[in-house]
Protein backbone atom coordinates (compact mmCIF):
# COMPACT_ATOMS: atom_id res chain seq x y z
CA UNK A 1 0.00 0.00 0.00
CA UNK A 2 2.74 2.07 0.54
CA UNK A 3 4.64 1.91 -2.48
CA UNK A 4 1.58 2.16 -4.47
CA UNK A 5 0.66 5.76 -2.62
CA UNK A 6 4.12 6.59 -3.07
CA UNK A 7 4.29 5.57 -7.03
CA UNK A 8 1.07 7.16 -7.57
CA UNK A 9 1.67 10.58 -5.59
CA UNK A 10 4.36 10.87 -8.60
CA UNK A 11 7.41 11.81 -6.45
CA UNK A 12 10.04 9.93 -8.93
CA UNK A 13 12.88 10.68 -5.86
CA UNK A 14 10.47 8.99 -3.11
CA UNK A 15 9.74 6.48 -5.82
CA UNK A 16 13.02 5.40 -6.44
CA UNK A 17 14.20 5.41 -2.92
CA UNK A 18 12.18 2.37 -2.43
CA UNK A 19 12.69 -1.16 -3.28
CA UNK A 20 9.76 -1.16 -6.49
CA UNK A 21 11.84 1.96 -8.15
CA UNK A 22 15.18 0.69 -8.31
CA UNK A 23 14.02 -1.03 -11.51
CA UNK A 24 13.52 2.76 -12.71
CA UNK A 25 16.92 4.01 -11.69
CA UNK A 26 19.04 3.12 -14.55
CA UNK A 27 16.53 5.05 -17.25
CA UNK A 28 16.83 7.95 -13.90
CA UNK A 29 20.51 7.54 -14.83
CA UNK A 30 20.80 7.46 -18.58
CA UNK A 31 18.33 10.55 -18.02
CA UNK A 32 20.58 12.42 -15.83
CA UNK A 33 23.88 11.59 -18.22
CA UNK A 34 21.90 12.82 -21.19
CA UNK A 35 21.07 16.03 -19.67
CA UNK A 36 24.51 16.55 -18.80
CA UNK A 37 25.21 15.90 -22.42
CA UNK A 38 22.71 18.54 -23.14
CA UNK A 39 23.90 21.15 -20.85
CA UNK A 40 27.32 20.95 -22.69
CA UNK A 41 26.14 20.90 -26.04
CA UNK A 42 23.73 23.86 -25.26
CA UNK A 43 27.32 25.42 -23.51
CA UNK A 44 29.61 24.96 -26.77
CA UNK A 45 26.09 25.37 -29.43
CA UNK A 46 23.03 27.15 -29.22
CA UNK A 47 19.15 26.10 -29.18
CA UNK A 48 19.16 26.12 -32.85
CA UNK A 49 22.23 23.58 -33.82
CA UNK A 50 21.72 20.22 -34.50
CA UNK A 51 23.87 18.48 -32.39
CA UNK A 52 21.79 20.88 -29.27
CA UNK A 53 18.65 19.34 -31.01
CA UNK A 54 19.44 15.64 -31.20
CA UNK A 55 20.61 15.96 -27.47
CA UNK A 56 17.21 18.13 -26.79
CA UNK A 57 15.47 14.93 -28.38
CA UNK A 58 17.05 11.90 -26.63
CA UNK A 59 16.46 13.59 -23.41
CA UNK A 60 12.70 14.15 -24.22
CA UNK A 61 12.77 10.52 -25.25
CA UNK A 62 14.82 9.68 -21.76
CA UNK A 63 12.04 11.17 -20.33
CA UNK A 64 9.21 9.53 -22.35
CA UNK A 65 10.74 6.15 -21.59
CA UNK A 66 11.18 7.01 -17.91
CA UNK A 67 7.42 8.44 -17.53
CA UNK A 68 6.05 5.54 -19.12
CA UNK A 69 8.38 2.93 -16.65
CA UNK A 70 7.00 5.19 -13.94
CA UNK A 71 3.45 4.95 -14.87
CA UNK A 72 3.44 1.42 -15.88
CA UNK A 73 5.09 0.60 -11.90
CA UNK A 74 2.66 2.05 -10.78
CA UNK A 75 -0.21 0.64 -12.71
CA UNK A 76 1.38 -2.60 -11.54
CA UNK A 77 1.66 -1.42 -8.21
CA UNK A 78 -1.89 -0.64 -7.90
CA UNK A 79 -2.78 -3.88 -9.70
CA UNK A 80 -0.66 -5.84 -6.69
CA UNK A 81 -2.58 -3.25 -3.91
CA UNK A 82 -6.08 -4.07 -5.35
CA UNK A 83 -5.03 -7.85 -5.08
CA UNK A 84 -3.77 -7.34 -1.97
CA UNK A 85 -6.92 -5.80 -0.38
CA UNK A 86 -9.42 -8.30 -2.21
CA UNK A 87 -7.00 -11.60 -0.40
CA UNK A 88 -7.43 -9.64 2.66
CA UNK A 89 -11.07 -9.23 2.32
CA UNK A 90 -11.25 -12.34 1.49
CA UNK A 91 -9.27 -13.91 4.15
CA UNK A 92 -11.04 -12.01 6.69
CA UNK A 93 -14.40 -13.42 5.22
CA UNK A 94 -13.26 -16.83 5.91
CA UNK A 95 -11.96 -15.68 9.70
CA UNK A 96 -15.13 -14.58 10.31
CA UNK A 97 -16.85 -17.88 9.04
CA UNK A 98 -14.31 -20.31 11.02
CA UNK A 99 -14.99 -17.54 14.18
CA UNK A 100 -18.56 -18.65 13.95
CA UNK A 101 -18.09 -22.03 13.19
CA UNK A 102 -15.58 -22.30 16.18
CA UNK A 103 -17.74 -20.28 18.22
CA UNK A 104 -19.96 -22.76 17.36
CA UNK A 105 -18.18 -25.87 18.51
CA UNK A 106 -17.52 -24.31 21.74
CA UNK A 107 -21.19 -23.60 22.35
CA UNK A 108 -21.73 -27.78 21.67
CA UNK A 109 -18.40 -28.38 24.00
CA UNK A 110 -20.52 -26.69 26.76
CA UNK A 111 -23.72 -28.42 25.91
CA UNK A 112 -21.44 -31.73 25.67
CA UNK A 113 -20.15 -30.80 29.18
CA UNK A 114 -22.80 -29.93 31.02
CA UNK A 115 -25.24 -33.03 29.51
CA UNK A 116 -22.39 -35.30 30.22
CA UNK A 117 -22.69 -34.22 33.78
CA UNK A 118 -26.23 -34.74 34.08
CA UNK A 119 -25.08 -37.92 32.71
CA UNK A 120 -22.94 -39.08 35.36
CA UNK A 121 -25.01 -37.65 37.69
CA UNK A 122 -27.98 -39.77 36.49
CA UNK A 123 -26.01 -43.01 35.98
CA UNK A 124 -24.33 -42.30 39.88
CA UNK A 125 -28.15 -42.28 40.98
CA UNK A 126 -29.04 -45.24 39.41
CA UNK A 127 -26.14 -47.26 40.96
CA UNK A 128 -26.89 -45.96 43.95
CA UNK A 129 -30.40 -46.52 44.33
CA UNK A 130 -29.70 -50.28 42.41
CA UNK A 131 -27.49 -50.65 45.64
CA UNK A 132 -30.08 -49.69 48.26
CA UNK A 133 -32.53 -52.25 46.81
CA UNK A 134 -30.61 -54.79 46.83
CA UNK A 135 -29.33 -54.18 50.40
CA UNK A 136 -32.59 -53.43 51.22
CA UNK A 137 -33.90 -57.26 49.89
CA UNK A 138 -30.70 -58.32 51.46
CA UNK A 139 -31.90 -57.33 54.94
CA UNK A 140 -35.39 -58.61 54.19
CA UNK A 141 -33.94 -62.06 53.56
CA UNK A 142 -32.48 -61.55 56.57
CA UNK A 143 -35.58 -60.80 58.20
CA UNK A 144 -37.62 -63.97 57.40
CA UNK A 145 -34.46 -66.33 56.69
CA UNK A 146 -37.16 -69.23 56.47
CA UNK A 147 -38.50 -68.22 53.47
CA UNK A 148 -41.92 -67.84 54.81
CA UNK A 149 -43.93 -64.95 55.10
CA UNK A 150 -46.35 -63.51 57.72
CA UNK A 151 -50.10 -63.88 55.84
CA UNK A 152 -51.95 -62.25 58.61
CA UNK A 153 -50.98 -60.56 62.08
CA UNK A 154 -52.04 -63.21 65.31
CA UNK A 155 -55.12 -62.30 67.40
CA UNK A 156 -55.61 -62.65 70.82
CA UNK A 157 -58.18 -65.84 71.91
CA UNK A 158 -61.34 -64.27 73.60
CA UNK A 159 -61.59 -66.75 76.10
CA UNK A 160 -58.87 -66.79 78.97
CA UNK A 161 -56.62 -69.63 79.31
CA UNK A 162 -56.22 -69.29 82.86
CA UNK A 163 -58.01 -69.69 85.49
CA UNK A 164 -60.75 -72.16 83.72
CA UNK A 165 -62.90 -72.64 86.68
CA UNK A 166 -64.73 -75.77 85.22
CA UNK A 167 -61.39 -77.94 84.76
CA UNK A 168 -59.83 -76.72 87.92
CA UNK A 169 -63.40 -77.31 90.12
CA UNK A 170 -63.28 -80.99 88.60
CA UNK A 171 -59.40 -81.45 89.00
CA UNK A 172 -59.77 -79.88 92.37
CA UNK A 173 -63.07 -82.14 93.36
CA UNK A 174 -60.75 -85.19 92.00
Amino acid sequence: EAEYHTADQGSLPALLATDVGQSLLPLQQLLQTDEAKLASVAKIYGPRHPLYQQAQSTVDYDRAVLENQRQALTTQLRDRYSAATQREALIAGVMQAEKKELDAFNLRAVQYSILKAEADSTTRLYYDLLQRTKEAGVSAGFRSADGLLIASTAKPDPTPVSPRMALDLALAFL
